[in-house]
């Protein structure tokens, strides 16, 4: 008899070592349910920008920075508690010493070995692996939306250094053309045809000028360190390109996905939770030695089962609930939030849009202004007063039509990271980027 029970025994431990003895839930199917919510959605997206200047600066910012090795550890983190939790259905092997005495017997000292395994658990072991793997999805959705904001700051920085570069031409130019008029002046003043108080205004333009070139030096020395500081050298920027539209209503938002995730693994706890109501039983497969010394094996069924602990539990299930009613309530709060912010985000692109097709018919207009001026100038048609206010006039909009452009630009970028499309705009797959 013992020898099939050990049979049995030993059946069932290579069952539960290549997979679950655990029962399901019932049959409401539960578990089944959950099992079949878990897999994670997937919105393919065309990397149009893939293999461009700014996109290959941003992976190389991306494999070189901090931020994708800390979403690693992350990952490695939550994959190493799946392996945990599943441990959980491995059976386990004890080793232990039985000594005894009788009347007028020596001491019996008996090596004993038992392996057990979990053979019924109501489902807890199994829901907390799916809630393991819930929480791993999570982690990976966490690194996505670092990589995410991580190669955002890349692009505003590219960007701001393009920028920062326009508007010192701008000042340079403004400063070649104070420079110009204050020599023209002078040389009307030499001849007795002109006016001190010409040349007066012409130095005063002049110092604003050169003032207006210090203080964009300055933000191109800022925008250039923070730019090394991003991709690790100085990148040759020009302008970003024009993003493309989002495509997916913000449902690839990485941020969403994390709670959605954080739910799943909720539930699976609430599951868990519930099982946990119901006793445990393994099945010991105990080996030893007799009094004889000769081998001895037995199987036994053992219950485990902590009375006196129902009210316990049943606390332990409501604050389960509780958080799985959180986290749903946050969850739609947080898909309402992106909608609008996408809404918001789309009629900021289209107000810039169209302040980017004003600035740059002002900044036409200016120019062609300050040409007819010049040619004015000199036939004495046009005072140099005027001539200085076109200048100035034609500096401030091609200033405000590149700082446009730059915020439309950056605003188009924005939108696909709020969506969650931007690094598959860009082509890069953190999964697939190696720190």
């Amino acid at each position: 008899m013992r020898g099939v029970l050990a049979s049995i025994a030993v059946s069932i431990f290579v069952a539960g070592c290549v997979g679950s003895a655990i029962d399901p839930l019932g049959a409401e199917g539960s578990l089944s349910d959950l099992v079949e919510s878990a897999p994670r959605a997937t919105f393919l997206r065309e990397p149009v920008l893939a293999g461009t200047s700014v996109a290959t600066a941003v992976q190389t910012a991306l494999e070189d920075g901090p931020t994708l090795r800390a979403g690693r550890a992350g990952e490695a983190a939550a994959a190493a508690r799946v392996e945990e939790a599943r441990s959980a259905l491995r059976p386990s092997i004890n080793l232990g010493v039985t000594a005894g005495m009788g009347a007028g017997t020596p001491v019996d000292v008996t090596p004993t070995t038992t392996l057990s395994q979990r053979i019924f658990d109501g489902s807890a072991a199994q829901t907390r692996i799916i809630a393991a793997q819930t929480r791993a999805d999570v982690a990976v959705s966490d690194t996505a939306l670092r990589v995410t904001e991580r190669a955002l700051l890349a692009l505003v920085a590219w960007e701001e250094l393009h920028t920062a570069r326009v508007l010192h031409d701008i000042a340079e130019s403004s400063v070649a053309r104070s420079d110009d008029l204050a020599s023209r002046i002078d040389r009307l003043l030499s001849a007795g045809a002109g006016r001190t108080a010409d040349a007066l205004r012409a130095a005063a333009r002049q110092a604003d000028a050169r003032a207006t070139l210090a203080s964009a030096e300055g933000r191109v020395a800022e925008a250039e360190a923070s730019a090394r500081e991003v991709f690790g050298a100085l990148p040759a920027v020009g302008p970003l390109p024009r993003a493309p539209e989002p495509s997916f209503a913000g449902r690839a938002s990485e941020a969403l996905r994390a709670l959605s995730s954080q739910v799943e693994a909720a539930r699976a706890d609430l599951l868990a939770r519930t099982a946990e109501r119901a006793p445990t039983v393994f099945l010991d497969l105990i080996g030893g030695i007799d009094s004889d010394n000769d081998p001895d094996v037995g199987a036994a069924i053992r219950l485990d089962y902590a009375l006196g602990t129902g009210g316990q539990r049943e606390a332990a299930v409501r604050a389960a609930e509780a958080e799985v009613a959180r986290l749903e309530a946050e969850l739609a709060l947080l898909d309402s939030d992106i909608e609008r912010a996408l809404a918001a985000a789309a009629a900021r692109d289209a107000a810039l849009s169209r302040e980017r097709v004003a600035a740059r018919e002002a900044e036409t207009t200016a120019a062609q202004a300050l040409e007819d001026a010049e040619r004015g100038f000199e036939s004495g048609r046009v005072d140099s007063l005027d001539l200085l206010d076109l200048g100035r006039d034609m500096d401030r909009a091609a200033t405000r039509h590149a700082e446009i452009a730059a915020a439309h630009r950056v605003a188009g970028f924005e939108r696909l990271a709020l969506a969650g499309e931007l690094l598959a705009v860009l082509g890069v797959d953190p999964r697939r980027v190696e720190p």
